[in-house]
């Protein structure tokens, strides 16, 4: 998937707006592996925790002149949230 958006950055005092384009994969949740009961295979108890939905950022680049673009901590964090908001708008659910 693909999000366009724009992050702020304080450069020499001054705040810039810097559109940035994020190439994202969305993993949806997953079951973990059970165990067997009478014979029926994944019928049983868990053995493994359930898996999380998940975001990957595969790709950040500048909108303007498409340079790979390298995100601060913060920056990856409120990106994450924009692609988890995307997702949410596209689906018409919030609990991914």
């Amino acid at each position: 998937m693909i999000l366009g958006t724009r992050i702020y950055r304080t450069i020499d005092d001054q705040q810039v707006e810097e559109p940035i384009t994020v190439e994202f994969k969305y993993y949806p949740p997953s079951p973990g592996q059970r165990d067997s009961l009478g014979g029926k295979r994944g019928a049983g108890p868990p053995l493994e925790p359930n898996d999380p939905a998940e975001i990957e950022i595969l790709s950040v680049f500048s909108a303007i002149n498409g340079n790979d673009f390298e995100l601060t901590k913060n920056e990856e964090k409120d990106v994450m949230r924009q692609c988890w908001d995307k997702l949410e708008k596209i689906t018409g659910h919030n609990n991914l």
